[in-house]
């Protein structure tokens, strides 16, 4: 049931989304609503078989195409699906050769690129759809275009392959035809080639202008030496001067960095380095090859200051910033006022509007901080019964579970040192455990041989975490009992807590003799909440 609700919200989510042009990704999903991130941790679990996320494996069972929605695609393509890829861009015609190659990653538009009725963005969509997730129908993502790039696939070929070269790939995929052949010159000739280059340019070139515009003679030199400083050496030319593009100082790369800044671009090294425009990309490499490998010590030298950097352009991709949190309380405050009930109660928050809650703990650490921030007293804004009569419900809950365990013939025992001698079915209820050490003696509910059981009605049931702490000491085993949580486990020091509800309780422990038609009925008649 709890699954069925995820893939719902989880829809409702990426429909809201989409009309909002915003990215539906797994980080702008946990800014927005990190209960339905930890509900579909909870419920779907890695395929380890194709290595999915469980965020993944949640989009699959929603109908949405996990491929609209990821930047990263590595982990879909094998090696046989890039060489299938490749032989059916043969068929259709498509020039691989390494030439027209690069021009396709500079113009960056083979994803659009149309083959007689379909783009090549569906050629790889079917294919990776047919192989790893069985044709699923992805009806919500009809609309959806992902924001891939060519020179990803093209990276993902040479990294499958573990090639260094094109032409390398293609002969593995029996696609040779389409390695171009090059000029095949002697190296005197190639050198007294570059020696004309170097001449004509009057010493003053970059090996990339040699790339642009003598691309046979660039190749060649590749082809049949060891790189530039190779040929460079045996021609007698200082390949310190032509090796790479022009070399950038520090004065320089400062003054860039001042200038992105200014003109409201992010300068952070993540930023840049996957920026489309390669002067930014250079600017990022300049900055760490001159500043140690270290870009945010370029920052700190051009008067910025990394950190404090990261946490403004965190701020401003908050959706729910802290200013827009105050101005949402104090809003629900003057609507108690007109009401005359109470809509700031935690309760009423978490139902009515979780993506505050979450926002507020985010920055609030809690919802009473929140209040407090507004100036507002949250002792006014609790609509839960009095102290007295939770204590009495909690009775009732705890009894409830008593006679639960009597009806099953376990067996009720004074003391605890006698239920650690005796079968496992026995068990101390409500009394001090004998010769306790802790300044306030653990005095708890249920005692048995191998675990304690506590039972907790409704909120927050680590909310005496320091009882926990102590019980720890007595027992290796500790399960919580409440009346609606979910199963899970948690942390506490170095223990591991269970929490169950009641129902899974009875369950797990396989009790006969119990009515949960009327136990469900006696436990719903013990309100936690006043209606508002």
């Amino acid at each position: 049931m709890e699954k069925n609700k995820t893939i719902i919200k989880l829809k409702e989510q990426h429909k809201s989304f989409i009309e909002k042009n915003k990215d539906f990704n797994y980080t702008n999903l946990k800014n927005e609503n990190s209960k339905l991130i930890s509900n579909i941790e909870r419920c779907f679990q890695k395929n380890k078989i194709i290595k999915f996320s469980g965020f993944t494996a949640a989009m699959i069972k929603s109908e949405i195409n996990p491929l609209c929605h990821s930047n990263s695609y590595k982990s879909f393509f094998t090696k046989e699906i890039l060489e299938s890829i490749l032989k059916k861009l043969h068929h259709l015609g498509f020039d691989l050769s390494d030439n027209n190659i690069n021009n396709t990653l500079k113009k960056e538009n083979l994803w659009t690129q149309k083959f007689e009725d379909f783009s090549f963005y569906d050629l790889v969509k079917n294919e990776i759809l047919f192989e790893i997730f069985n044709k699923n129908d992805f009806s919500n993502c009809e609309n959806c275009i992902p924001n891939w790039k060519f020179s990803s696939f093209y990276a993902q070929c040479l990294r499958k392959f573990v090639k260094k070269k094109w032409s390398d790939v293609l002969r593995d995929c029996e696609l040779g035809e389409h390695i171009k052949k090059i000029a095949k010159y002697s190296e005197s000739e190639i050198i007294n080639k570059l020696k004309e280059f170097n001449k004509k340019h009057g010493s003053v070139w970059f090996i990339k202008d040699l790339r642009e515009e003598n691309s046979k003679l660039y190749k060649a030199i590749f082809n049949n030496f060891e790189g530039i400083i190779d040929i460079c050496s045996k021609a007698g030319i200082d390949y310190r001067k032509h090796y790479a593009q022009e070399d950038w100082d520090k004065e320089k790369v400062v003054s860039e960095i001042r200038k992105l800044y200014a003109n409201s671009r992010r300068i952070l090294r993540s930023d840049l380095e996957k920026s489309e425009k390669k002067e930014e990309r250079r600017l990022c490499a300049s900055a760490r090859r001159l500043f140690n490998n270290d870009y945010n010590e370029a920052l700190v030298f051009s008067g910025l200051l990394p950190e404090k950097l990261t946490k403004y352009y965190k701020r401003l991709d908050d959706p729910f910033p802290k200013e827009k949190v105050v101005k949402e309380i104090v809003d629900l405050f003057s609507k108690s006022v007109e009401a005359g009930k109470c809509y700031t109660s935690r309760k009423y928050i978490e139902i009515n509007h979780p993506q505050l809650m979450n926002a507020s703990l985010r920055h609030f650490k809690s919802w009473d901080k929140s209040l407090e921030y507004c100036g507002i007293c949250p002792d006014n804004s609790r609509n839960t019964i009095t102290a007295s009569k939770t204590s009495k419900g909690g009775f009732a809950f705890q009894r409830e579970v008593r006679k639960i365990f009597l009806k099953n013939n376990f067996k009720e025992l004074k003391n605890h040192k006698d239920v650690d001698i005796s079968k496992e079915t026995s068990f101390c209820y409500n009394k001090k455990i004998d010769n306790c050490s802790h300044k306030k003696a653990c005095q708890p509910d249920f005692y048995f041989k191998d675990f304690i059981v506590d039972t907790k009605i409704g909120g927050n049931a680590l909310r005496q975490k320091d009882q926990m702490k102590r019980y720890f000491n007595h027992k290796e085993n500790v399960i919580i009992v409440t009346l609606k949580d979910g199963k899970r486990r948690v942390f506490v020091d170095d223990h591991i807590l269970e929490i169950i509800n009641i129902k899974k309780f009875i369950e797990l422990l396989n009790l006969k003799n119990v009515n949960f038609s009327e136990l469900n009925t006696k436990l719903n008649s013990i309100k936690f909440y006043n209606n508002e």
